[in-house]
C-alpha cells in the first residue's frame, strides 16, 4: 500500500487462501468431478458438496455402479490434492417399497459409508421414502401446528 510492500514468498501452487480468485478458481477446478462420473450415474455439485446417485431395480448393479463412481472420483481426488472426507458421507437407499431391496454397502477406500434414514442437502432434507416429512417437520411440530 501506498510505498510499502508485503514481504516476497514462493506460492508452490494454487492461490492463497482468502485471495479474491481462490473461491472462483476452487470452483472451476472441482467442476471437472462431475465429468468423471459414468453416464449410469448422476450427479450435482455445489461448492464442495457432492450428491451422487442411480437408480433401477437391481441392488446389485446399482452398488457396483455406485462404488464404481466413487472409486474413479476417489482416484481423481488423489491425483488432484483433494480428498473425499469419509466422515461427512453418508448413504440413502430411496425406496417406498418395503423391504425389497437390502441396503447397499459402499467403500470409501477402506471405510464404509453409513446407511442413513435421511439426508441434508442443499437445506433440504429427503427422507429415504420421499415423503419430506423431515423437512416439513420443524423441531418436532408439524406445519399445521404453527
Amino acid at each position: 500500500m501506498g510505498n510499502f510492500y508485503s514481504n516476497h514468498f514462493i506460492q508452490a501452487e494454487g492461490v492463497p487462501q482468502g485471495s479474491a480468485l481462490s473461491v472462483t478458481l476452487f470452483i472451476i477446478h472441482l467442476n471437472q468431478i462431475l465429468h468423471h462420473l459414468p453416464s449410469s450415474v448422476h450427479g450435482s455439485l455445489y461448492v464442495d458438496d457432492l450428491q451422487m446417485s442411480c437408480q433401477g431395480s437391481n441392488m446389485n448393479l446399482i452398488e457396483r455402479q455406485i462404488q464404481n463412481a466413487l472409486n474413479k472420483l476417489v482416484a481423481w481426488c488423489n491425483n488432484n490434492g483433494h480428498t473425499i472426507s469419509p466422515e461427512k458421507s453418508r448413504c440413502v437407499h430411496f425406496c417406498r417399497k418395503r423391504n425389497v431391496h437390502l441396503d447397499p454397502v459402499i467403500h470409501i477406500e477402506i471405510y464404509i459409508a453409513p446407511v442413513v434414514d435421511d439426508i441434508r442437502f442443499l437445506g433440504v432434507i429427503f427422507d429415504r421414502k420421499l415423503t419430506f416429512l423431515p423437512h416439513i417437520c420443524i423441531c418436532g411440530r408439524s406445519v399445521r401446528d404453527l
